[in-house]
């Protein structure tokens, strides 16, 4: 899945001092959380790290299997040479040949466990090291102008779990939960625009079209002059081959030529947007419609919703990884739950007038 948060514009407010985007930063991004939820970030490199570092033991081990593979390869190989080539020639069911092909076999069942064992190391720290690039990208680049990044109030575990459910399962449970979520949000997306708005915006459109194609009499009226036709720019592509060295050139010609689509649409205006209206109606669907505002307010109550909840999924991840349990973080996970903040608007955006008192409330922003 795509990261959970987009790059937020520059201002004086959220660039990181030494920072150029695209190069290091000379500040540890760690030093921006409050000092209550850093140890959280570093607790999470920390458990990258000792992930990477529990397959280098098998990478080892793998190399030394692979050598005792090709030995005992080579040698069941030599066994088996007819004396005629120079080897004993013996059958596969000479004892020296059925102890070599035992332990190829327990070598093979070996290298199988530790490559499986692997695998599965390489997944768990590929999520704990992409998990901490999602919370420090977001550190570096995700938070809003304007704002700060403050504690926010901890959850119980206790508080998300069942009469009888444990951690493990109340995790299951939010991350079902989460899913259906994600469903919700795209078929808020997906929805279409109900017919009025859609009709709106395609007379709209045409309006503008139509205004622009109008042909300007004035100076046909005023003084006998031409007819001032609506104009557009074309592009045309040119291509030539010199005759005696056959080279070939390319290049492109701009002019001004009749907009006949503008013209088109100024003369038949009301008839465009009479058949547009049809084909509208033939295709929408009100009953599964939203308006602009209620897929924004949709999407917003979603939102909400979702990070409420990724709060205490990662409440209860950390409960199992304080439990020692193989457990990480959603590599998408919203950065505000994982470390237990919020961003609290510290100033109006540059160029913002003031809208009175109640502008300089200290608010929280909740929503992506």
């Amino acid at each position: 899945m795509a990261r959970s948060f987009e790059q937020a514009p520059w201002d004086a407010t959220n660039i990181i001092p030494g920072f150029s985007p695209g190069l290091p930063p000379s500040l540890d991004v760690v030093e921006l959380l409050p000092a209550s939820r850093r140890p959280l970030l570093l607790s999470l490199r920390q458990r990258a790290e000792d992930a990477m570092n529990l397959q280098r033991p098998l990478f080892d081990q793998l190399g030394e299997l692979r050598a005792d593979q090709h030995r005992l390869k080579a040698r069941i190989a030599h066994l088996k040479t007819p004396r005629g080539q120079g080897g004993p020639g013996l059958d596969d069911d000479d004892v020296s040949v059925i102890d070599a092909a035992r332990k190829l076999a327990a070598v093979d069942a070996e290298m199988t466990r530790l490559n499986e064992l692997l695998e599965t190391r390489q997944a768990r720290s590929r999520s704990a090291g992409a998990s901490v690039t999602n919370l420090e990208g977001w550190l570096r680049t995700g938070r809003p102008g304007g704002t700060a990044i403050v504690p926010a109030d901890g959850i119980d575990v206790a508080s998300v779990l069942k009469k009888g459910e444990t951690v493990a399962a109340a995790l299951d449970r939010i991350r079902h939960r989460l899913r259906e979520l994600d469903a919700d949000e795209h078929r808020v997306k997906s929805a279409p625009l109900p017919a009025a708005h859609a009709k709106a915006q395609a007379r709209a459109a045409i309006e503008q079209l139509a205004e622009r194609g109008m042909p300007d009499v004035s100076a046909l009226v005023e003084a006998g002059h031409a007819i001032g036709w609506p104009l557009t720019m074309q592009r045309l592509g040119l291509a030539a081959i010199v005759g005696k060295t056959g080279d070939q050139i390319v290049g492109n010609a701009m002019g001004e030529i009749i907009d006949t689509a503008a013209l088109f649409v100024w003369l038949h205006r009301d008839a465009l947007v009479a058949r547009l209206e049809r084909e509208i109606d033939a295709i929408t669907d009100d009953a599964a419609a939203l308006s602009p505002q209620d897929r924004e307010r949709k999407l917003s109550e979603i939102a909400q919703d979702k990070l409420a909840i990724e709060r205490s999924e990662a409440s209860l991840v950390w409960s199992l990884q304080r439990d020692g349990l193989p457990v990480e973080h959603r590599t998408d996970a919203d950065p505000r739950a994982v470390l237990g903040v919020e961003l609290q608007v510290t100033a109006e955006p540059e160029g913002s007038k003031s809208r009175g008192m109640a502008a300089k409330a200290v608010q929280v922003i909740e929503t992506r």
